[in-house]
């Protein structure tokens, strides 16, 4: 059965409930690889046997690099230790560790056979004061004049495993995720599912009118 692989640079341990929360309500369709630091290995591992989560929970666990865009190169490491030749027909897509998806994107990205799902995403209905970088709240389309750098986020994009093989994120650019989907938007046979939506920064306090 066709699985979506989630790989998500963890570090955020405040909304790891909701995170798990969230795994659990679509196991039928995916699988998730938090990637993060190795001092997390024993809390995964108690969660994923806790939970009975062996065959949906794969942690890789990478020390943290200085110099680079951290999160890039978490995803770039995952990428580069899996091992594709079970996974060609599956998708991969990078969730942040504070995004969340609607309830339906899963079941419909399964039925899809193309190399490349573009779907839209929602970005929240204010920019919290918190000191966090103001991202705006205008919603993101999925259609092939709005997928570029500067204009696309990771959560955005499902790639066929046998083309993620042969692709990777600039680890030293932090427009990395819009350049990535503008790269192979040109490169391979794309999908373009308006009606889906990705969540950007659901988990970031004051964001959402939840």
């Amino acid at each position: 059965m066709k699985k979506i692989n989630i790989i998500t640079p963890f570090s955020r341990d405040q909304n790891l409930s909701e995170l798990l929360l969230f795994i659990q309500k679509h196991l039928k369709n995916i699988r998730w690889i938090p990637v993060c630091v190795p001092s997390k290995k024993v809390q995964f591992d108690t969660i994923i046997d806790t939970l009975y989560l062996r065959e949906s929970v794969y942690p890789y666990y990478i020390e943290e690099v200085p110099n680079v865009d951290i999160c890039y190169y978490k995803i770039n490491k995952a990428l580069d230790a899996t091992n594709f030749n079970h996974t060609s027909d599956d998708y991969y897509t990078v969730m942040m560790d504070d995004d969340l998806y609607e309830n339906n994107v899963f079941e419909e990205i399964v039925k899809h056979e193309e190399d490349v799902v573009f779907i839209s995403m929602k970005r929240g209905d204010q920019i919290p004061d918190d000191g966090q970088w103001g991202h705006g709240t205008s919603t993101l389309n999925a259609s092939p004049s709005d997928i570029r750098a500067c204009n696309t986020g990771c959560p955005q994009v499902f790639v066929k495993g046998s083309i993620m093989q042969n692709e990777r994120f600039a680890s030293n650019n932090s427009g990395a995720d819009g350049i990535f989907a503008e790269t192979i938007k040109n490169k391979y046979n794309c999908a373009y599912r308006p009606d889906l939506y990705a969540l950007f920064n659901y988990l970031q306090p004051g964001r959402y009118n939840k």
